[in-house]
């Protein structure tokens, strides 16, 4: 406690945040009140008091609270997800079950095919779906085991990449700069993360359009760039498209769970990589991830 003198009539009271040589903080409650007035003079009183302790106590609780704020709302995007993504195959599968329950003798053997392909098909889709849940439960369960082995960048990559010409009729241009290289990765991880951003620019990009895959490298590390000309992402949506389920609202009359880039960011990280995405509304996205040569430890 102290006591001051002053001329006027004040009162003071304020949180005070103190940062040392050191970089320890502390927070400090000050105070201040006239507790007497004489010959035109006020005599002040005032105290200080640390409440760091205190500080540190309510940063949790509002971290807490933060983070029961946000399962709640990941709690609400997975029941909605879920509902809409396994309702589209079930239907699939109900309706082509029902139509050769009551027609097999009717169909042709084309048709019948049509259906038998509808049914593996809506199979597939929900089998994906859960093996991208099954995934990041395991990333956030720290249950990921990293199995490295020396591969052919080049090759894996356009491997992913005929695939999907196979598939789709987008023009995909793969284009390597440099020589072609290996790296010593998780072969599984890194598949799935290109072959993620990939599917993205396939499927948010209108048909006959164009899909760039640049692989550059230097002596450390070596990164994929994917840019597509599709609808692109809302410049304030951004930062929540790794958030799991996230999914933008130009994207919502698109098939999809909300979790391929969730799930790029986890393995990436997981491999000692980064990811980084550019994008504008209507005009395209480009996602690049960046990974180590060499594993480091």
């Amino acid at each position: 406690m102290f006591i001051t003198t002053t001329t006027e009539r004040e009162f003071f009271q304020k949180e005070l945040r103190l940062v040392d040589s050191k970089g320890n903080v502390k927070w400090i409650y000050a105070k201040a009140f006239p507790i007497a007035k004489i010959n035109g003079i006020y005599r002040v009183a005032g105290i200080a008091q640390d409440i760091t302790l205190r500080k540190k106590v309510e940063e949790e609780i509002k971290k807490a609270l933060d983070k029961a704020i946000e399962l709640n709302q990941l709690k609400s995007r997975f029941i909605s997800m879920v509902s809409h993504e396994i309702r589209t195959p079930l239907t699939a599968i109900q309706t082509s079950a029902e139509i050769l329950q009551l027609y097999r003798n009717k169909l042709t053997r084309s048709e019948t095919e049509t259906h038998f392909n509808n049914i593996f098909k809506s199979i597939d889709t929900m089998i994906s779906m859960l093996n991208a849940i099954t995934s990041l439960n395991k990333s956030d369960m720290q249950e990921i085991k990293l199995k490295y082995e020396e591969f052919d960048v080049y090759e894996k990559v356009n491997e992913l990449v005929e695939n999907f010409k196979l598939l789709d009729t987008k023009e995909i241009i793969f284009e390597l700069k440099g020589k072609r290289f290996t790296a010593e990765l998780d072969t599984q991880l890194f598949t799935q993360s290109v072959y993620n951003i990939i599917s993205n620019a396939v499927k948010f990009s209108p048909h006959q359009s164009k899909i760039s895959i640049k692989l550059n490298t230097n002596e450390k590390e070596f990164s994929i760039a994917v840019k597509d000309e599709g609808i692109g992402i809302p410049e304030y949506e951004l930062k929540d498209i790794f958030n799991p389920f996230f999914r933008a609202s130009n994207a919502v009359n698109y098939n999809g769970t909300g979790l391929g880039l969730a799930i790029v960011k986890r393995w990436t990280e997981a491999l000692k990589g980064r990811i980084e995405i550019k994008s504008k509304l209507n005009k395209g996205t480009t996602v690049t991830i960046t990974f180590p040569i060499r594993r480091s430890d």
